[in-house]
């Protein structure tokens, strides 16, 4: 899953302009980010993240959704976080510059 992911990254970034792509993204992980902390989960986010950091998983996304200002800290519970939404981060993306943006 996790390469299948970016595979499409990759493919966007050919077919888009980087920027577009990365800002992009960055609006997509945001609004997984906002829908975690409402407490929707897209199927498959809980168990990659259970296998990336398993008996600390709970943890690991309290300390990188609490609902400090600004961006989490980029400590291991962020990085396993960022692993385990990166496919539907990627889905979101690619759909949204489907969509939203004309290919150079």
């Amino acid at each position: 899953m996790i390469l299948k992911a970016q595979r499409r990254h990759l493919a966007q970034l050919h077919h888009h302009r980087w920027q577009d792509v990365e800002a992009t993204i960055s609006a997509a992980t945001h609004a997984i980010y906002q829908a975690l902390r409402g407490g929707t989960w897209i199927p498959g986010q809980r168990q990659r993240l259970r296998q990336l950091a398993p008996g600390t998983w709970e943890q690991a996304l309290a300390g990188v959704l609490s609902g400090r200002p600004g961006r989490p800290d980029d400590g291991p519970a962020r990085s396993a976080v960022e692993i385990a939404i990166y496919p539907d981060v990627m889905w979101l993306a690619a759909r949204s510059l489907r969509e939203h943006s004309v290919p150079p």
